[in-house]
C-alpha cells in the first residue's frame, strides 16, 4: 500500500467520521487508521530491509576496498528491492485484500440505514 492509498483511505474515514458521527465513534476511526499504519508498514518493511542490508554490505565492501563508485550500489540496491518485491507480492497481495474485506465488512456499521 502506498502513500496515496493511505491518504485516500484516511480522507474516506474522516469523511464518515465528520458526516455519521452517531455511527462512527473516535476509537473505531483511531483503530481503522492505526490499521492502514501497520498494514503500510507490513507491506513495505520487505522490500525496504532488502534494500538496507545490500546497501550496508555494498557500503562495508567499498569500504573495504576503497572502491567509491556509486552506481554500484544504486544498481544492485534497485534490482534487490524489484526482486524483493516480486518475490513478496504474493503476500503483499493477500495482506491488502484481507485488510480491504475487513474495510468492506465494516461498512455498515459505519453508515446507517435509512
Amino acid at each position: 500500500m502506498n502513500c496515496c492509498q493511505c491518504a485516500v483511505k484516511t480522507a474516506l474515514v474522516l469523511f464518515f467520521f465528520f458526516h455519521y458521527p452517531s455511527c462512527m465513534d473516535a476509537q473505531f476511526a483511531l483503530d481503522l487508521c492505526r490499521d492502514m499504519m501497520w498494514t503500510g508498514l507490513m507491506i513495505g518493511a520487505p522490500i525496504l530491509f532488502a534494500g538496507i542490508a545490500v546497501g550496508m554490505i555494498i557500503a562495508l565492501l567499498q569500504a573495504l576496498t576503497q572502491i567509491q563508485e556509486q552506481t554500484i550500489a544504486t544498481v544492485l540496491k534497485i534490482i534487490v528491492m524489484i526482486l524483493a518485491g516480486a518475490y513478496t507480492m504474493p503476500w503483499m497481495t493477500e495482506i491488502m485484500i484481507e485488510r480491504s474485506t475487513d474495510i468492506f465488512h465494516a461498512i455498515p456499521r459505519i453508515i446507517p440505514y435509512d
